[in-house]
């Protein structure tokens, strides 16, 4: 299976399904693969596919500058949890520079909650580079990169 709209588009993260096998497949682009492009940078992208590879759903969100996810998870009851960056705020306040995001989205797609934070140091670039799941999934983990102090 393939996805992609005219522009770049990356998927740097997939994840496989517990449940039923299927994937959710997540990156960054520069097109309208889910929704229309909020700037010249990049928007973050999830997709989820059925074990057979036929798109379930796609969700496309960001900002006026780069956002991009950078690791997924999906628990046993179908959650998927997702971790990025961004450059802007995604309905909160954003620091000066790059901030992480987690986000959780229902099994159908739909963002049920999202966080974001970074420190508001003007040279503090925030990366997120991974997430897992908790043993007991009462909790997703982070790894990621800062330049500044938390």
């Amino acid at each position: 299976w393939q996805i992609g709209v005219p522009g770049e588009t990356k998927a740097v993260v997939v994840a496989a399904d517990p449940v039923d096998g299927g994937a959710v497949v997540g990156g960054s682009t520069t097109g309208d693969l889910a929704a229309e492009n909020q700037n010249e940078l990049t928007d973050a992208w999830l997709a989820r596919y059925s074990r057979g590879g036929e798109l379930e759903w796609a969700v496309q969100f960001g900002t006026a500058s780069v956002d991009s996810v950078t690791g997924a998870v999906v628990a046993s009851d179908q959650r998927v949890f997702v971790t990025g960056t961004t450059g802007g705020g995604l309905g909160v306040e954003s620091t000066p520079d790059l901030d992480v995001f987690v986000a959780c989205f229902n099994v159908t797609g739909d963002l049920q909650w999202l966080s974001q934070f970074g420190n508001s140091s003007d040279a503090g670039i925030q990366r997120a580079t991974g997430l897992a799941m908790a043993l007991g999934e009462d909790a997703v983990l982070v790894a990621g990169q800062t330049d500044g102090n938390f």
